[in-house]
């Protein structure tokens, strides 16, 4: 009996002695994080830049309303104060102004597309945009022109400088319809068809540099994304089109110089988008994450798995990596989500104290690595769109188009890019490093060329 006692006085002892172990544990991890390493980047990422020009998320924000340049930043304030008073979630990731009878633009003459119409317009991932408007030549000036108002409304987004959302960043604000920016592709292409080359050329080429300014200047990774779409992908697209179809001794437009133009570091950048990401988790993390458990129970666990400050640390290191690097090249850039030592375990010291933050943390930043690579792909389209206008240029020097390739200004090559004369001769082709989409980006060469293909 007495051996028994004994035992269980010493299990008693020891599991005090563990418990205690437990809490000097978590005391300790409670106070070394975040580190001196993690508030740091948290700084950085708190730290905005002074964006150039004016903010054109107000436009934006009423694109398809008949709203006078007066009226649209008092439409976009009050719809601010009524989201204050009463948060409201995003209709989907496709974007677009939330149909709310509190929404101040609901007020002026809607300058939407209709259904049937929208199937009509260009679409972002479909080539052959100029091909189908040719093809209907009549159908399409009317389309264009029945859309005249919105058209005109897209093409003043060439006057602006950045986009920064009005709203406090949370998971449930909304954000701008961006959709029928993408509609003024379609104007350009009749413009062509029409034979008004230079002013299509130059449409295009001013709707590439202002998505390519618009994209990087601005505090969203959507955005960023928007931006990627509409310059490089989309309206480059549009343009290596034209180009394909343009008389070989026009030349192109002045406007098109800084729309070609090689991508600089700074374009390349992810740290304004990472900004906006960190800004949705740090307001999500200052906001009383224990008080909203309704149990006391549940604010009691809460508060012993999860400490905000800790886990704003957490995000920071995952994110302020895309902030470094600038200047790098192609694949020499390092992609900013790679943490190996973060994704294998969550047996971490720091996780001792704050096991829900760890657990966030490595669900979250795996979702961040594709970005790094459509960015380069961004890069890398806009060098090839270069590379095309180039290559059409030399054109008639009795040299192939693959000779001609591989003598390309040194300012449009990248060691990551692997940019090639298509197999059919007649298109230039881009291997992508984000294959979310397709393998590969392809647009047609000049008629010019063709014959020289290998």
């Amino acid at each position: 009996m007495q051996n028994v006692q004994a035992a269980l006085k010493w299990l008693i002892i020891l599991a005090l002695l563990l418990l205690f172990m437990l809490v000097a544990l978590w005391g300790v991890s409670r106070m070394m994080y975040p580190t001196k390493a993690q508030r740091q980047a948290i700084e950085v990422l708190r730290a905005w830049p002074e964006f150039e020009g004016e903010n054109a998320y107000a436009l934006l924000w009423t694109l398809e309303r008949d709203v006078p340049d007066g009226d649209m930043q008092a439409v976009l304030d009050e719809d601010v104060r009524n989201f204050d008073l009463e948060p409201y979630a995003p209709p989907s990731i496709e974007g677009g102004v939330p149909e709310r009878s509190s929404s101040a633009a609901n007020a002026y003459p809607d300058l939407g597309v209709s259904d049937e119409d929208r199937q009509l317009f260009c679409k972002g991932l479909e080539p052959g945009c100029l091909q189908r408007v040719m093809a209907d030549p009549d159908r399409y000036n009317a389309l264009v022109e029945r859309y005249a108002p919105l058209l005109d409304r897209v093409e003043r987004l060439q006057h602006y400088g950045h986009v920064r959302s009005a709203f406090p960043y949370t998971i449930h604000s909304p954000w701008p319809n961006s959709n029928s920016a993408g509609y003024l592709r379609t104007r350009h292409a009749v413009q062509f068809a029409n034979g008004a080359h230079q002013q299509a050329l130059s449409s295009i080429c001013r709707d590439i540099t202002t998505w390519r300014r618009l994209g990087v200047q601005s505090d969203s990774l959507i955005t960023l994304m928007i931006g990627i779409a509409y310059s490089s992908r989309e309206n480059g697209r549009l343009f290596a089109e034209m180009l394909a179809e343009l008389p070989a001794d026009e030349s192109l437009p002045s406007a098109c110089d800084e729309a070609l133009a090689p991508p600089t570091s700074s374009e390349l950048s992810l740290c304004n988008a990472m900004r906006g990401e960190f800004a949705f988790v740090d307001n999500q993390y200052l906001h009383d994450l224990v008080e909203q458990e309704e149990s006391t129970l549940d604010r009691m666990l809460t508060k012993l798995t999860l400490d905000p400050e800790a886990s704003l640390g957490l995000r920071a290191e995952g994110f302020v990596p895309a902030c470094r690097g600038e200047g790098a090249s192609g694949d020499e850039r390092s992609t900013f989500v790679t943490h190996p030592q973060r994704q294998a375990t969550l047996w971490r010291f720091e996780c001792i104290s704050n096991l829900a933050g760890c657990v966030l943390d490595q669900i979250a930043l795996p979702a961040y690595g594709d970005y790094d690579l459509r960015v380069q792909d961004h890069g890398a389209r806009l060098r090839a769109l270069g590379t095309l206008a180039w290559l059409r240029q030399n054109a008639g020097q009795g040299r192939s188009a693959q000779s001609l390739l591989e003598d390309r200004p040194a300012e449009l090559v990248d060691p990551g890019d692997d940019l090639a004369i298509g197999p059919d001769g007649e298109t230039l082709q881009l291997t992508l490093r984000w294959t979310g989409r397709g393998e590969h980006w392809m647009i047609p060469l000049p008629a010019s060329l063709h014959a020289q293909a290998p």
